[in-house]
Formats: C-alpha cells, structure tokens, sequence
C-alpha cells in the first residue's frame, strides 16, 4: 500500500507534520488514536481532491544496518528505507501498535540514529587518526 501511494503519503505528511509536530521536542511524545485519525483524514482528503499527485521531494538518508531500531523493529525498516525516521515511526505504530521510542508504557528508548553517511565520516577519521597514529 505504501509505495503504491508513496506521492500522496508524502503529500500528506507535509500536511501533518506542522500540524502534530510544530517543534522538535513534539517529534519525541508518544502517538495517540486521534493523530491516526487526522492522519487519515488529511490522506482522504489528498487523495479525493488531487488526481496526480506530486510528492514533496526529501532526502531520505540511507540507515546504517546496525542501527538500534534497524535491529529491533524488522517491519519498521522497509518503511524506513522509503520515509524520514519520524513519518516511518508515525506508519509503523499506526499500522502494528508498536512505537520504536515507547515500547512499552513505562519505557522509552530514545537513540540517535546512526545514517550510512554518518558511520563513513567516522569510518574516514579513524583512518586519518590510524594513518597518523602510523607515521609516529
């Protein structure tokens, strides 16, 4: 369903997000049943009122496969792969009830996700150190 609809998915997204999310600390609480209501709403309305339409353009960061919620949540990823790590999150608990940051009630496992990119600027420092580290 998600990539058959990926362009109105999206364009929803960039109508939900200012809304469900205006700053960065809104990105961290947990979801409730009424913000699937909206989402639903918003996609409803996307999809009955535009009849091509033309999906916001992100980049979307390539995950590193050790990643902590890579690991743990295996039908996050394919979600993942295709969406920014907070509108993954939202489809992911609207559709199997599991959040990555709040598995259970009294439980939050916030981490910072670790991006392809991020893990090959450390990969690059370690050789320069390594490379001084050899010259010495």
């Amino acid at each position: 369903f998600v990539s058959q609809h990926l362009a109105e998915i999206k364009m929803t997204f960039s109508l939900f997000h200012p809304v469900m999310f205006p700053n960065s600390c809104c990105e961290y609480r947990r979801f409730t049943t009424a913000d699937v209501q909206l989402f639903e709403e918003l996609f409803n309305t996307v999809r009955s009122s535009v009849s091509s339409p033309v999906a916001p353009v992100y980049v979307v960061q390539p995950v590193w496969c050790n990643d902590f919620y890579y690991n743990e949540y295996p039908g996050y990823v394919r979600l993942r792969d295709i969406l920014s790590l907070l509108h993954a999150r939202f489809l992911w608990w609207a559709e199997s009830g599991d959040d990555i940051y709040h598995p259970w009630v009294s439980v939050s496992n916030i981490y910072p996700e670790l991006t392809y990119s991020e893990i090959q600027i450390r990969l690059e420092h370690r050789q320069v150190r390594l490379a001084v580290l050899n010259h010495l």
